[in-house]
């Protein structure tokens, strides 16, 4: 025999060996359809799918793949029988890549073995229902590109600086939101000037018309106990009734007036007040703060009641 033909007659012998020594036959795998090699990101999905023939022969697996962590980079998620079109029994077994790595890199889904049923093996002195030990279908290693989800460094660094979006944003016309807002800040000035002015104007008509802020405006540099703050605030009686008020006439007052009968008591107690301080004895500080009656906090709460039923 020649040496060229010893050697694989060797290997065939080791195999052999090999085989009968193991207990387990490993059967031949006709097709195994291993995932794309490139273009995955953490987090993807991976199948895998297993013929299940062997020598031509339909198989069934004593028991399908558990789930579980089967590497560092993937776990088994599933795994189901499914019959194709050509009637063909396929065992499909998905994974699930778990990290994502720093930079692109080449990691093997590794090689696993699936027990299968094996046929009875007759005579050899066995009995005739005894079983050979089950066959194994061997499915290799592949190897799997996985990406990082984006790549490290500037954007000058990666080449992405000059990245564009896929479409342009909308033209959004302003100049339709400008006229708005000036035309809405127009109004709202224009009515804040048109208050401010009311305002302004409805103060000085309360000047010129409205007794009580007349008087208050009289009474300001004022203080309680001169004569010229009672008389004050006597002429916005008067001008209130129409007529000179005194201590007897003061219901002419409250008839021509009833807003101010809130404050009654005190209007009485300032009349009679008025009274001791111009007619019993000379004016003094002393006395009408004595009294307890103040000009200018009587005149202020009546001009409160006065403003409330300005027209």
């Amino acid at each position: 025999m020649s040496p060229s033909m010893r050697t694989p007659i060797a290997v065939a012998l080791i195999a052999c060996a090999v085989a009968l020594g193991s207990g387990r036959p490993v059967l031949a795998q006709d097709l195994v359809d291993q995932p794309r090699g490139t273009g995955y990101f953490v987090g993807d999905k991976v199948t895998q799918r297993v013929l299940l023939e062997s020598a031509g022969q339909s198989v069934s697996p004593v028991s399908l793949p558990a789930p579980g962590r089967v590497s560092a980079w993937f776990e088994r998620r599933a795994a189901n029988i499914q019959t194709d079109t050509s009637s063909r029994r396929w065992l499909v077994i998905e994974y699930q890549i778990l990290n994502a790595p720093p930079k692109l890199m080449t990691v093997k889904l590794p090689a696993w073995s699936l027990p299968i049923k094996g046929p009875g093996q007759p005579g050899g002195g066995k009995s005739p229902t005894a079983q050979a030990p089950p066959a194994a279908l061997t499915i290799p290693a592949v190897s799997i590109n996985i990406a990082p989800l984006s790549p490290p460094g500037s954007p000058t660094q990666v080449g992405t600086a000059d990245l564009r979006p896929d479409r342009l944003p909308p033209h959004i016309a302003t100049a339709p939101i400008w006229r708005s807002i000036e035309a809405s800040v127009g109004a709202f000035c224009f009515t804040l000037i048109a208050w401010l002015g009311w305002v302004i104007w409805r103060n000085r008509r309360a000047l010129a018309t409205q007794p009580f802020a007349r008087a208050l405006r009289e009474m300001g540099t004022l203080s309680d106990g001169e004569p010229r703050a009672w008389q004050v605030l006597h002429r916005a009686f008067d001008r209130t009734a129409g007529r000179v008020i005194q201590h007897s006439t003061l219901p002419t007052l409250f008839e021509r007036a009833p807003q101010l009968i809130p404050a009654r008591a005190e209007i009485e107690q300032f009349f009679a007040q008025s009274s001791l301080l111009f007619f019993t004895a000379p004016a003094s500080p002393g006395r009408s703060s004595a009294a307890g009656v103040s000009p200018r906090t009587l005149c202020a709460e009546l001009r409160q009641i006065e403003k409330r039923y300005e027209r």
